[in-house]
């Protein structure tokens, strides 16, 4: 069917969720050029088979609803005023109905690997799957940073405004801005916190771990003992640096220590060089956390206004507050959200996969944000 000058947006998206191939000439070049094609089929093939084929396509307010066989979509087009096909195109994770929270956590489960799901409704257990397995979390551990960060300062021993200077000895690689930044560079800790938090800025990561010492965010990590800095995990997974690796994972706790003292000025490899290396979650250079845990950092730093600057997978206008924080690295994908529901429900989400596929996080994403839609009220 070819496009019109009749073409509406609910038309469009009606093929789009009834169609069974990707309906090409629905999108106007200037999407083409901006987004993955292949990864959009993925993408609508797995929300087909969550909801089925579409019935109706609902104008409501700015968006469109999709009411399909088995669930709901809710999305956001706009067409090109000249070529009447898609210039603008978001969707959200499929709502299925809220007696199918089961169906939802089968799409979680069904990942390949290791997957741990924990989700509570005003702290009572709603769903726990390997919820005290401790699994590879990525930046997630972050959560366990902030809380004693937050420790120390309702202890009164630092102050929100403190000010520190940015030392040559914390940088680190991506994700994050302030390896960029010159040497003494002003920040408050206040500002750390926010670049850990929001875009997961590994070196404000590791100036916190320093500031406050590895043994103050051990307390709140147990398992993690050192608690590794993002620089020395990178200095460690790097394949020049493998007899550091091979001395490392032998060792004992107290010379694991000694050797990330021997390793502190060691210079840090380049992001090209890690991404040659062979992943693997067995060299124990990671920190690992179960879902309980993950819930359990979330709650008592999920009050604190940097949670909500990322909402991650939720929308904030689905609910009063949201506190998000997620994690990613070869083979790891996690997400934690702490969510308050416009009658005062809350929930708190947890979910972790480890696997090789996780370098194609769609399937993740999808099942996890298709959870919470199904929890919204």
């Amino acid at each position: 069917m070819a496009i019109t000058n009749g073409m509406t947006p609910q038309l469009a998206l009606r093929r789009l969720l009834t169609d069974e191939r990707l309906p090409e000439d629905c999108f106007d070049e200037t999407f083409v050029n901006r987004v993955s094609m292949a990864r959009l089929d993925r993408t609508l093939v797995s929300m087909k088979a969550m909801v089925g084929h579409c019935r109706t396509v609902d104008k409501v307010g700015d968006r469109y609803l999709i009411v399909c066989e088995r669930g709901s979509i809710l999305a956001r087009a706009h067409l090109h005023p000249r070529s009447h096909r898609i210039q603008m195109l978001s969707l959200r994770p499929p709502r299925l109905p809220s007696d199918r929270l089961d169906e939802a956590v089968r799409a979680v489960q069904r990942l390949p690997e290791i997957v741990s799901i924990l989700v509570l409704r005003d702290r009572s257990e709603i769903v726990a799957i390997n919820a005290d397995i401790a699994l590879a979390v990525g930046s997630a551990f972050k959560l366990a940073v902030l809380e004693a960060v937050k420790e120390d300062v309702e202890s009164g021993r630092r102050s929100w405004s403190d000010v520190i200077e940015l030392p040559s000895s914390a940088l680190s690689l991506p994700s994050g801005i302030l390896q960029n930044w010159p040497e003494g560079s002003p920040i408050t800790l206040h500002t750390l916190i926010t670049l850990m938090i929001s875009i997961s800025d590994n070196t404000a990561t590791d100036i916190l771990i320093h500031l406050i010492g590895r043994p103050s965010v051990e307390r709140y990590a147990p398992r993690n003992r050192p608690f590794l800095t993002t620089r020395e995990a990178f200095i460690l997974k790097a394949p020049s640096n493998f007899d550091l690796l091979t001395r490392y994972q032998a060792g004992t706790l107290d010379e694991r220590r000694s050797l990330l003292e021997e390793i502190r000025d060691r210079p840090l490899p380049t992001s090209d060089a890690l991404a040659g290396r062979n992943p693997s979650l067995d060299d124990g250079v990671e920190w690992f956390f179960s879902t309980r845990e993950l819930c359990q950092l979330m709650e008592h730093v999920a009050r604190l206004p940097v949670m909500s600057i990322n909402p991650g997978l939720a929308d904030r206008s689905d609910w009063a507050r949201v506190a998000y924080k997620g994690g990613r690295d070869a083979g790891v994908l996690s997400t934690v959200h702490r969510v308050v529901a416009t009658n005062g429900t809350v929930y708190s989400i947890a979910a972790v996969w480890n696997s090789p596929e996780t370098e194609d996080d769609l399937r993740f994403s999808l099942a996890m944000g298709t959870l919470l839609e199904t929890l919204r009220p």
